[in-house]
């Protein structure tokens, strides 16, 4: 009798567990197709631009990119120049919303100094990356930057596409590779 019972549960396990799994496999798969749903509507979501505004935007990247790697090297001199050229391009973006977004950030650019100090320069480079890290977030600009965080001196810059192999901290140059994707 108790042969019986053994046997009559292992068939039980043995037909409903293909089953059992073919369902979790199941859940597991809808589950990972509605995440990634989740995500294209995350990035369909965000704001749409002009042609005009996209290609402005791609151009402030670019300076950005420069003042990023000023920073990074130390180059004070270069950092004061990059910094105007990206504040008189902030200041041309004729998208109003996005304008407004960055009006602050265009305005502190102009204390980035030579003779300043450099924490005084890492603060505004640090207000204008978080500022185009919320355009970037915001908006559907094409452009495929990413977000960096130091929690050591705990702020945020910004690398382009040909500068995410590695990390470069404009704020530390101490510690030039601490930090992360944020």
């Amino acid at each position: 009798m108790l042969n019986t019972k053994i046997l009559s549960i292992s068939i039980v396990a043995a037909t409903t567990a293909p089953m059992a799994i073919a369902e979790m496999s199941h859940k597991h798969e809808h589950k990972h197709e509605h995440k990634h749903e989740e995500q294209e509507k995350v990035s369909s979501e965000k704001k749409a631009l002009s042609k005009d505004v996209k290609k402005q935007l791609k151009d402030v990247m670019a300076t950005y990119d420069d003042l990023h790697q000023a920073f990074f090297k130390g180059e004070s001199k270069s950092m004061e120049a990059k910094a105007k050229k990206l504040n008189e391009l902030i200041n041309g973006i004729k998208d109003p919303e996005i304008s407004k977004l960055l009006s602050y950030s265009a305005k502190q650019l102009e204390n980035i100094k030579a003779s300043e100090n450099k924490e005084k320069n890492n603060q505004v480079l640090h207000s204008v990356s978080a500022a185009l890290i919320h355009v970037l977030n915001t908006f559907d600009t094409e452009l495929k930057h990413e977000a960096y965080y130091c929690p050591m001196v705990k702020m945020k810059w910004l690398q382009g596409p040909g500068n995410s192999d590695q990390v470069l901290n404009p704020y530390a140059p101490e510690m030039p590779h601490c930090g992360g994707k944020a």
